[in-house]
């Protein structure tokens, strides 16, 4: 600012009350644009004594007196004077000392700024005063509390203009009108060019020893901007560029009928520093009437991981340190269980604030809702922000990325308080030019030629382009002071990457800085910050410090990063520290770990997926119409196995393969026999794999076998034996082994397929059978292959007995009809069916079901038999190895899908001729022991 005072300068005062602060932030935006467009000597500076970035601290209750003595220009010591009124004339002046020539007193502030800066315009035809006033009638409730002092004061306003109506008196004068504040804009704009340009003689001013000496002075001191962090009400003197964006706010939150209002835009936008140093300032320094009482209060949902009522009695804790101290989770509590009770938090929050006053929520950064907070919490806080905004002394502010916009319509209650959202696009050229040059020159600095040019096109529109510049700028900032220099040079600029590679200069040159180990835990910084969506969206998270407790290497990439303001660290006493990316442009701009997080991005992407599935299937009543396929679950399988991410109870339950949620529902008793089935054959479609189903690498059958035994019934029977009734004779029978499942279609079809199988003749030895029946085998009805063979004779059973022991190296056998009926809980645990004495509908395949054919094993495992075999009631009668009534027939126990229930009790009997070959007849095995295993 070293030319500053060669300028000539036009001084514009902006006068007005409180209720038309938009239009005070319109004519500091038209000054800026008109600015860019003046010879280089000559400058406009607007003056206006409610300005933040005024050089001395701004007080609402600003004196003239005070404004002067603090070295303020005066109204009529500058150029041109805008007079803005609309409903009120303002706050009064101290009559005891501010008079008018005439004796009487000034109607409030504004009129005596208007007063003075018009008695030396009509002596001196300067400065120019141009008056406007809105005509468009504010509206008033009649139970408003300052019912009266609005009457009061549209009063006085009345009486202002008043005088404008005696065209002969001493006040007579004009004055421009306008509807509202989107007219005034291009009126004003039109009146002050056509002022400047005609008067330039006038009103250009040499700049005063006073100017010159306040010029060399900068009016910020440090970087004059933020870097990857946002803009905090602080920064409010250095935060340029969206005056337009802010009165388009300030005017959205004036209408009544709009309490929440959402900031929607892409990453790195610039969505959290318009609100917190522009639109908050705004609104603390009266821009709506009453706002100055406001109280407000930030979080973000995903601020404490998981608990956003949390993060929001936290905020109200830190928001004003008046207020008595309160317990964070007790609160927090409390909201969770009654997420309607708003007034919890607006009585805490609003206990000192005057009666109208109003709490204003900003709840930063609400795609957290998906990202980042616990599914069982999701629901409870949009019920929150559904009932905080029909509470009067309620509004919340909200900000989001606008890649999360489809996720929040998809839920009604976001979706209807939407409709009022606010777009937020790139700043333009011009912006970014007011965004560069307006912090310089208020922290001292120069910048080098056309440099600011070549920044803003190297800057582009581009989501995330903004955050880039902004970075850059504060490292050229840091440069510059570290070189001596007060010039934003374009070496400087150079040498760090321009703005589209100075975070990837900046971290590319600390990880170069930092050992082998520690650069090794990149990846699992990578796999912990950055998250993706279900649609492939990369955006950052927060992580736990702790993750990271038991890898030194990863701790000291962690520390150095922050020290670079790359990362940010955060937590307090009551909070679990944590660690995120200081912006999420770190995440797109540094190659290195874009590739990290791209070489991973489908399984992220799946990932999410999963959850967002997973939350569904628990919504749903953990349904099988919302878990994934198999083929989508063997994905999921891969995935989890190369991510290894931490998953919660419902992730893990839905994470299981789909042959395990299946085999759930068959322990369901409300699931019918038709699921039943259809389960059955989708299990064989995934390739059943339980054990006792299928077969060996070889070819041989893979059985598993439950052994049986029972205590001896009487002191006669044989040592290590029990007597079971078979009629009315008492049999005796030792412990022995049997398969859990009637031998499958796909054992069977091992046997007949095999070299050595059903047509070796060795087989078949002692076997009444002809040769063909040696050679055909029965045809399979339901060839599915783990449904039980089924059309098999008693001599094909005994034959592959005996190819069944030559291959699994031990005797294996049909079982005696006796030992079938122990193995099904006959006599020992007097049973009429394997369950219990009564018969139950859903727990066996029989004629009872309706299916009318066999289905898979196993399905009924409510209905197995005390030893734990399955299927011994229904499905396929299943031969023995005892002899039949009849010469040449066996008999067969347990009933099949053909025949009724009846037929399928423990103790009923049915024999069969040995070569007979039955769609509804098939077998199981049995051993006498087992060998070493």
């Amino acid at each position: 600012m070293k030319n500053l005072p060669k300028k000539r300068t036009i001084r514009i005062f902006i006068s007005s009350p409180g209720d038309v602060g938009e239009e005070r932030s319109i004519v500091r935006r038209v000054i800026e644009r008109i600015s860019e467009d003046l010879p280089g000597n000559c400058v406009l500076i607007p003056v206006d004594w409610t300005d933040r970035r005024a050089r001395t601290a701004f007080l609402a209750t600003l004196t003239p007196q005070q404004a002067i003595e603090r070295g303020l220009p005066a109204p009529d010591k500058c150029s041109i004077v805008v007079v803005i009124l609309w409903s009120r004339m303002g706050t009064p002046l101290d009559s005891a000392v501010y008079r008018k020539p005439d004796g009487n007193a000034y109607l409030s502030g504004t009129e005596y700024e208007y007063e003075i800066a018009a008695a030396r315009a009509r002596a001196y035809s300067r400065p120019r005063v141009l008056i406007f006033r809105r005509t468009k009638a504010p509206s008033v409730a009649l139970d408003d509390p300052l019912y009266e002092d609005k009457g009061r004061q549209w009063n006085l306003l009345k009486k202002f203009f008043a005088r404008f109506e005696k065209p002969d008196g001493p006040w007579s004068g004009s004055y421009e009108s306008y509807a509202t504040p989107g007219e005034f804009e291009p009126l004003v704009e039109a009146l002050l060019r056509k002022e400047i340009k005609g008067n330039q003689g006038i009103l250009l001013e040499e700049p005063d020893a006073e100017e010159v000496a306040a010029a060399s002075q900068p009016l910020w001191h440090g970087s004059p901007f933020p870097g990857l962090r946002a803009f905090q009400p602080m920064d409010a003197p250095i935060f340029f560029g969206r005056d337009r964006e802010i009165a388009q706010l300030i005017a959205q939150l004036r209408a009544t009928d709009i309490r929440f209002l959402a900031i929607v835009g892409a990453s790195g936008s610039g969505k959290s520093s318009l609100v917190h140093a522009g639109l908050i300032p705004r609104l603390m320094e009266n821009a709506i009437p009453g706002s100055s009482d406001w109280r407000w209060a930030w979080f973000t949902p995903g601020g404490l991981p998981g608990e956003p009522f949390l993060a929001l009695a936290s905020s109200l804790a830190e928001a004003d340190e008046d207020l008595p101290a309160i317990d964070p989770a007790e609160m927090a509590t409390k909201l969770l269980r009654d997420p309607s009770n708003t007034g919890l938090i607006s009585d805490f929050a609003l206990q000192k604030a005057p009666a109208a006053a109003e709490l204003l929520l900003v709840i930063d950064q609400l795609e957290e809702l998906f990202t980042l907070v616990a599914p069982e919490r999701r629901e409870p806080l949009i019920e929150f922000i559904d009932h905080a905004v029909k509470n009067p002394r309620f509004r919340i502010v909200t900000t989001f990325r606008a890649d999360f916009y489809h996720r929040c319509i998809e839920i009604p209650k976001l979706a209807q308080l939407l409709r009022a959202a606010f777009p937020l696009t790139a700043p333009d050229v011009v912006t970014l030019h007011s965004m560069i040059r307006r912090p310089a020159e208020y922290a001292g600095l120069e910048i080098e030629g056309d440099l600011a040019q070549r920044i803003v096109e190297d800057t582009g529109t581009h989501p995330g382009a903004l955050a880039l510049m902004a970075y850059l700028l504060d490292e050229l900032y840091r440069e510059t002071v570290k070189s001596g220099s007060r010039t934003l040079s374009y070496a400087a600029y150079e040498a760090l990457g321009r703005v589209q590679g100075a975070i990837a200069h900046r971290a590319e040159t600390i990880f170069a800085q930092l050992d082998r180990e520690a650069q090794e835990a990149l990846p699992l910084l990578a796999s912990e910050l950055a998250q993706v969506d279900d649609r492939g969206a990369v955006s950052r998270q927060k992580a736990p410090l702790k993750t990271f407790a038991r890898n030194a290497a990863a701790s000291r990439l962690i520390d150095d990063l922050t020290r670079s303001r790359l990362l940010v660290q955060f937590g307090s006493e009551t909070e679990e520290p944590m660690v995120e990316v200081a912006h999420e442009a770190l995440l797109r701009s540094w190659d290195r770990l874009d590739l990290l997080i791209r070489a991973t991005l489908e399984d992220r992407r799946l990932l999410a997926q999963m959850r967002s599935a997973a939350i569904q299937w628990e919504q749903h009543g953990k349904s099988t119409e919302f878990l994934w396929t198999h083929e989508r679950s063997v994905e999921m399988e891969r995935m989890l196995a190369r991510l290894h991410p931490t998953l919660d109870t419902i992730e893990q339950e839905f994470g299981r393969p789909e042959s395990a949620h299946l085999l759930d529902q068959l322990l369901r008793p409300q699931t019918i026999h038709d699921d039943r089935a259809r389960i059955g054959d989708r299990l064989d479609e995934l390739g059943d794999a339980r054990p006792g189903i299928g077969v060996l690498r070889d070819g041989s059958p893979l059985l598993d076998w439950v052994r049986v035994e029972a205590k001896p019934t009487s002191s006669y029977a044989p040592p290590d034996s029990v007597s079971v009734m078979i009629g009315h004779t008492p049999v005796p029978v030792r412990p022995f082994y049997m398969a859990r499942y009637p031998i499958t279609y796909a054992q069977y079809l091992a046997f007949i397929e095999a070299s050595d199988g059903f047509r070796y003749s060795r087989w078949w030895n002692g076997l009444e059978v002809t040769d063909h029946q040696r050679l055909n085998p029965g045809v399979q009805a339901r060839k599915i292959r783990n449904h039980p063979a089924e059309n098999v004779s008693w001599y094909d059973a005994v034959a592959a007995c005996r190819w069944i022991s030559a291959r699994l190296g031990f005797e294996v056998r049909l079982p005696e009809e006796a030992e079938w009926q122990l193995a099904a809980g006959a006599n020992q645990y007097n049973l009429v069916y394997p369950w219990g004495k009564l018969w139950r509908p859903g727990f066996a395949n029989t004629s009872a079901s309706g299916l009318n054919r066999t289905i898979a094993c196993g399905m009924y495992p409510q209905g197995a038999a005390p030893c734990a075999a399955l299927d011994m009631c229904g499905n396929v009668y299943e031969w023995t190895a005892t002899p039949g009534y009849e010469p040449g027939k066996k008999m067969v126990r347990g009933g099949s899908w053909y025949h009724a229930p009846g037929e399928a009790s423990v103790a009923a009997r049915q024999n069969f001729f040995a070569y007979e070959r039955q769609p509804y007849c098939g077998f199981r095995v049995a051993c006498t022991s087992l060998p070493h295993r």
